[in-house]
């Protein structure tokens, strides 16, 4: 829940950004939900895998063909071990510069922003957050463009959990994939997330998180 609520103010921050931003030039965006099938996997004192099928949310803004927020939600669940009860999210807010931008969806930027994650699992509830830092890229093709878009998070926030400490976190994110623009304010996407967590667990040695899956979504144009 208190994931979710995270998530539901960082993309309302990315909308409300558009007003401002409408008063300074020209605006484009997305809001839109997707679905994640993800299977997460952790390696260390905790060897797990499950299946995670869960939905999500994105938003981005841009202004001036150039400048832009974007905020994005995800997270997995634990439906193949019976002793968990609780999920892992991914929230995220960037701030991003357009540093080739010809047009609306053919662009490459970089950006910064902030990163939280709650990782739970057996015996861990470990809640991190840190700065992240992005790339991303668009490719268009007439009624369709190409995407792929990456992110860094060279150093999170420790974490304490009843087994053990977790220092030296860092975290990476990348998805790639394919929009349909069905309509000019309708856009279907198909692509591929992989979420990757590394840690060192005090008096246990080192242990990581990968979370990853092909995702489906929609979204309304702007």
């Amino acid at each position: 829940m208190k994931a979710m609520k995270t998530a539901l103010w960082a993309v309302a921050l990315v909308c409300l950004f558009a007003a401002p931003a409408a008063a300074m030039g020209p605006v484009d965006g997305e809001v839109g939900a997707v679905y994640w099938a993800n299977n997460y996997d952790t390696g260390g004192l905790a060897d797990l895998s499950s299946d995670g099928n869960t939905p999500g949310l994105r938003a981005e803004v841009w202004f001036l063909q150039r400048y832009g927020v974007r905020g994005s939600f995800f997270n997995t669940d634990y439906d193949d071990i019976s002793v968990l009860d609780n999920e892992s999210s991914y929230t995220s807010l960037d701030l991003m510069w357009r540093v080739f931008s010809p047009t609306d969806d053919n662009f490459i930027a970089v950006g910064a922003g902030w990163q939280e994650m709650d990782l739970n699992m057996v015996g861990m509830n470990g809640d991190t957050s840190g700065v992240r830092l992005s790339v991303e890229g668009r490719v268009s093709f007439g009624l369709f463009y190409a995407y792929g878009q990456g992110s860094y998070m060279p150093e999170l926030d420790d974490a304490s959990t009843p087994t053990t400490d977790l220092e030296d976190i860092s975290g990476s994110d990348i998805e790639v994939g394919v929009a349909w623009k069905a309509l000019p304010f309708m856009a279907v996407r198909a692509g591929y997330r992989l979420q990757n967590v590394e840690f060192t667990q005090v008096g246990f040695g080192d242990g990581d998180i990968d979370t990853d899956g092909f995702l489906a979504g929609i979204s309304a144009r702007f």
